[in-house]
């Protein structure tokens, strides 16, 4: 099951959620290291500049793409509490061959980035924030084109900096248009011992706008109908819900939700509906922020697991090696050189995914029980068109099915395979193509 690219990138967790307290009151957890950050929530960079490092290989999908050398940065709000320092950093990022075409700036968080001439792209805006001595992407807001748009993000830090909100909005159009339809959700994060965690969200705005035919059809056949959009504004209906956010110490009220209708089939459209709640702001229900999957710069590679699940997984899978009952994926032998290192890989379950640029691509959970592939930084990359190569329905487990037990080995090239896995680690990206499913 794939997710929209939007859903995909907003908020995945990175853990699991921390020790029990009662409050937000928890120590900042001052003297945290790096690698304790790190440790502790999986999305901790060591600067501003890796952070950027991370952003721009996230968007880097191909070799054929083309992303901005560096990122836009906004103003920053600094505070002598938890958070630091918090700002939003933009890219811009095109899936097509930029070659030596000139680059010219584009505006964005006020000062710019480079862009290939002739070349369009896409905005990226992460809410990016340092805690201690580390950067933490928070949150990647989704359908932003322009900077005026980029201008239009809303977040906020507490005076004491023990506390971040944000606003995101996804929409197609203003609620007054004909057709249009939008989503506002407010989050808020506090730190508990040196990391980030998202502490509450909640969806407090929603309107959607429908414009019913037989009126239309009507309204254009009159003698003089007016000019477009006139119809389809008469022949309008709309429903805007709402909802209060207000936050009071170690708690967020939220209202019920509060719906406003216009136009005849008003009542027809559908918009979700919540009684009102609190929400206490409590580290034992917190989730661990990650804005995207991280990318680690120089992905270390992988040693076989010790724990009892993956000890059994490594013995099964040799068992099904030895008893010859494999299943051999189409093409991928001729993906790899003679000889490449081969690994067994778990793959548990599929965490969603998107496509685009003429390739899906899925984030799994998976572990390494024999060999040395990479556990961070890399995805399932399937393509819509060529060479499909290492490609078969049986590599990924369905929901609720058994983990599938797979064997890997590095690819000569991105361009030698159709499917496999593909990662960027900063400094290179690593392709590994499947060569045998061996089994659940």
């Amino acid at each position: 099951m794939r997710i929209p690219f939007a859903s995909m990138l907003v908020l995945l967790g990175c853990g699991t959620p921390s020790s029990p307290g009662t409050s937000i009151t928890r120590p900042a957890g001052d003297g945290t290291t790096l690698g304790e950050a790190t440790a502790r929530s999986g999305c901790a960079f060591e600067s501003l500049d890796a952070l950027c490092r991370s952003l721009r290989a996230t968007f880097r999908t191909t070799d054929e793409a083309w992303v901005s050398d560096d990122c836009a940065r906004g103003p920053a709000q600094t505070r002598t509490g938890p958070f630091a320092e918090v700002l939003l950093l933009g890219i811009r990022n095109g899936y097509e061959r930029a070659g030596d075409a000139a680059g010219r700036p584009h505006a964005l968080l006020g000062s710019s980035v480079d862009e290939p001439a002739g070349h369009e792209g896409a905005t990226q805006v992460l809410l990016a924030a340092r805690v201690g001595p580390a950067w933490f992407p928070i949150h990647l807001f989704q359908g932003i084109l322009d900077d005026e748009e980029a201008n239009r993000i809303a977040f906020s830090l507490s005076d004491d900096g023990s506390a971040l909100e944000w606003t995101s909005e996804e929409r197609s159009g203003a609620p007054e248009d004909a057709s249009g339809y939008g989503v506002v959700r407010r989050a808020l994060a506090f730190v508990d011992r040196g990391i980030p965690l998202l502490a509450g969200q909640a969806e407090i705005e929603r309107w959607q706008s429908e414009v019913d035919l037989a009126c239309t059809r009507a309204c254009n056949a009159e003698p003089n109908p007016p000019a477009y959009p006139g119809c389809e504004r008469r022949c309008a209906s709309r429903a805007h819900a709402r909802r209060s956010w207000a936050r009071a110490g170690a708690n967020v009220a939220i209202g019920a939700t509060e719906i406003e209708r216009s136009g005849e089939h008003a009542e027809t459209i559908e918009l979700p509906a919540a009684s009102a709640e609190t929400l206490a702001l409590d580290p034992a229900r917190a989730q661990r922020l990650c804005a995207f999957t991280p990318v680690v710069l120089a992905t270390p590679l992988a040693s076989p697991r010790t724990d009892g699940e993956s000890i059994a997984a490594r013995e099964r899978a040799r068992s099904l090696v030895a008893s010859g009952s494999v299943h051999e994926v189409p093409g991928a032998a001729a993906a790899v050189d003679p000889g490449a290192e081969r690994s067994i890989v778990a793959i548990d379950r599929q965490l969603g995914g998107s496509c685009s640029g003429g390739a899906c691509t899925t984030n799994l959970d998976y572990r390494t029980v024999e060999g040395t592939m990479p556990e961070q930084g890399l995805s399932f990359v399937e393509a819509e068109r060529g060479p499909m190569a290492g490609c078969d329905a049986a590599i990924l487990p369905a929901d609720g099915a058994p983990a599938t037990l797979v064997e890997v080995a590095p690819a000569r090239s991105r361009e030698a395979f159709g499917c496999g896995f593909v990662g960027w680690d900063g400094e290179r990206e690593r392709s590994y193509v499947v060569l045998r499913v061996l089994g659940p």
